[in-house]
């Protein structure tokens, strides 16, 4: 481990914090899973939403034998990523809001990390433009960045098209690889 991994270690929440202001950045974007939260969200609430009725029996059936395959290396993550919001096509966008929030209040308590939360919200206070990003769905980083204070113009999440708020199966963005 370098010295700077090492020194990492051993800070306190607060030190960790003042040694990210004392740079004074202008501009911070952050991954979601693993950074801001515990876990994967988008494989919790995939599942999640499979088990609660969401999307209709078949689609999650197709769905939970589509994630085997990707799982076993089969099928990409940028083509998962898109699938695992395209399996919504013809449901209106309000439904999935509904649902995001659903599952962050209900399935997900526990899992912020408390020190980012502080960390965001002191670099919002200091004017630093925070962005978030993810492979996720939109619908839930959106839920997810109400307790980070992150806009939704501010996400860079998988997005599909819409049309007068029914979801398309034409994919917008998937933000997702190394950088």
């Amino acid at each position: 481990m370098d010295t700077l991994g090492a020194r990492t270690l051993l800070l306190s929440r607060q030190e960790f914090i003042d040694s990210i202001l004392q740079l004074q950045p202008q501009v911070a974007a952050f991954d979601c899973d693993g950074t801001l939260w515990s876990g994967d969200s988008g494989e919790r609430f995939f599942d999640w939403e499979i088990s609660q009725g969401i999307v209709p029996v078949e689609v999650g059936e197709a769905m939970r034998a589509r994630y085997v395959e990707y799982k076993a290396g089969k099928v990409t993550e940028d083509e998962m990523c898109g699938e695992m919001v395209t399996m919504h096509k013809g449901m209106t966008e309000s439904v999935m809001m509904q649902a995001a929030s659903d599952f962050m209040s209900s399935a997900f308590p526990g899992k912020i990390f408390v020190e980012m939360q502080e960390l965001v919200s002191r670099l919002h206070d200091n004017g630093c433009e925070v962005w978030a990003v993810s492979s996720s769905n939109e619908w839930l980083i959106r839920a997810g960045m109400k307790s980070f204070g992150i806009a939704e113009e501010r996400i860079l999440a998988t997005k599909i098209e819409l049309e007068d708020g029914i979801i398309t199966d034409r994919l917008v963005r998937i933000p997702s690889g190394p950088g």
